[in-house]
């Protein structure tokens, strides 16, 4: 025989020898832990590099399938396409590294196919024979909702359901890291008298009131970002505390955000608020301005349109007025205000 032929032969054979080794040690160690390792809350996974040796029952119940069929198949196939390089480096990791492994918010569909999210845990096993891991998978699935109604809960204002001022904040933070979104503008408004509006017919009807405006808002704006370019994000409102409102509109000149201020102004003084018993109208004053998020501070743009605010106020109320720093170029692209809504 070939001496290149032998040592193929021996390679083989040694392959085969650490396979049976590992095969061995696998049944040894499920029979010395009985019944343990399928009554888990966890899913298991004993896992060569090749595909899964052993499965407990409840990572059969994760992946579907039973103990024998999933024998040879790869934790791969069960999750989703999007996750395959993410998973790929994990398992190159979990191989190659003494150090426990961690991935989260793995995908995987249930029965049903709704998508499930586990946190996936790899440490290698001191075992003779091929290279074996074993995998816990954790199901955060409950875990990751209730973190985003908490986050959500974080950044939203109670009373009117609209962005906070923290939320406001984070939106603005979000959209001076995409390039193309840097450039905003800013709307800035309060209503005019608000004080009067709640000693005069109670804080209930104060309540009411602010609850209208954020509909009233919203329905322009949604419309605003219907018609706006696909690739833009959305404006968004957000209640900065009191009776004070901001509007954040990404990627739009000071014409255009300044027209929208203008029709929301409108929209607000044109209808009263109030209860079957009571009605009453309100209006509001609205700064505009503009500003990079690459170059400045979202504070210091709200500042520059709180200070066109106030210049309102001081002229008269019921009035939109643009910042000082808005120049020229920012005056450009026409921007068509949608028809009068009847609100019912």
């Amino acid at each position: 025989m070939h001496a290149e032929h032998t040592n193929d032969f021996i390679e083989d054979v040694t392959t085969l020898e650490q396979a049976t080794v590992t095969k061995r040690t696998l049944i040894d160690t499920k029979k010395r832990l009985g019944m343990v390792l399928d009554f888990l809350p966890l899913g298991l996974l004993i896992h060569q590099e090749q595909g899964i040796l052993f499965a407990n029952q409840t990572a059969c119940m994760i992946l579907g399938q039973s103990q024998e069929s999933l024998i040879g198949q790869h934790l791969l196939d069960f999750a989703s396409m999007a996750q395959a390089d993410t998973l790929s480096a994990f398992f190159t990791e979990a191989f190659g590294s003494s150090d426990i492994q961690q991935v989260k918010d793995v995908k995987i569909p249930d029965l049903n196919g709704t998508e499930k999210l586990y946190r996936a845990i790899a440490a290698t096993l001191p075992w003779e024979g091929t290279p074996v891991v074993q995998i816990v998978l954790q199901d955060i699935t409950a875990e990751r909702a209730n973190e985003k109604q908490l986050e959500q809960l974080s950044t939203t204002d109670q009373l009117t359901g609209t962005y906070n001022r923290r939320g406001f904040i984070q939106y603005a933070k979000y959209l001076s890291t995409e390039r193309e979104c840097c450039h905003c503008s800013v709307i800035f408004f309060d209503v005019d008298h608000f004080k009067k509006v709640n000693d005069t017919y109670g804080h209930a009807a104060g309540d009411i009131a602010l609850r209208e405006i954020v509909l009233r808002t919203e329905t322009i704006l949604n419309e605003f970002n219907r018609t706006k370019k696909s690739h833009t994000p959305d404006a968004k409102l957000a209640r900065m505390g009191g009776e004070e409102f901001a509007i954040i509109v990404p990627n739009s000149h000071a014409s255009t955000t300044a027209i929208l201020a203008e029709e929301i102004r409108i929209d607000i003084a044109g209808q009263p608020v109030g209860s079957s018993e009571k009605t009453f109208n309100i209006q509001v004053s609205l700064g505009v301005t503009c500003g990079d998020l690459s170059k400045e501070s979202i504070d210091d743009i709200l500042r520059s349109a709180d200070n066109a605010l106030y210049a309102a106020k001081n002229s008269g109320r019921n009035k939109t007025v643009l910042s000082d720093d808005v120049n020229v170029e920012m005056l450009e692209a026409p921007y068509q205000p949608i028809s009068r809504r009847t609100h019912r």
